[in-house]
């Protein structure tokens, strides 16, 4: 682990609210291709996944070994209401992620970034085990 990895997911913390801005609800919720999904649903899905990862990487560096499991986002999108929800809180929400995940980083030593985390069995990963690295520069 590097600190050009650490401050460049920090730097990213505030992506989602530069990537959105200027953009009209209509533009959010165009759907130019039918089986795709709109921005707002995308920026909904990447909030959730970073929450996700922090959460992975929280278990990693705490637990010995811990168990990961996936999470199907067609799921999420459509009992979690991607399509409906307002952008504000989730830009809000991915780039307070980002800064406590990085405070959090800063603060390990070497070695902490060689744990590992398991992945659940039935995931459809190829990646047997995850590690800090992986979850920082995928």
């Amino acid at each position: 682990m590097t600190v050009e990895l650490i401050n460049r997911f920090a730097a990213d913390a505030d992506i989602l609210s530069q990537d959105i801005a200027g953009l009209t609800d209509a533009d959010l919720d165009a759907r130019p291709v039918a089986e795709h999904w709109t921005i707002r649903e995308l920026i909904w899905h990447v909030v959730d996944s970073d929450i996700i990862l922090g959460d992975r990487m929280r278990r990693i560096i705490a637990e010995d070994k811990p168990s990961l499991i996936g999470f199907d986002e067609s799921l999420f999108a459509q009992r979690l209401f991607y399509g409906q929800r307002d952008l504000g809180p989730a830009v809000k929400l991915f780039e307070v992620n980002r800064l406590v995940m990085t405070d959090i980083l800063r603060r390990l030593q070497p070695s902490d970034f060689e744990r590992v985390g398991i992945h659940n069995p039935d995931f459809p990963d190829d990646f047997p085990h995850i590690g800090m690295q992986f979850a920082l520069d995928p």
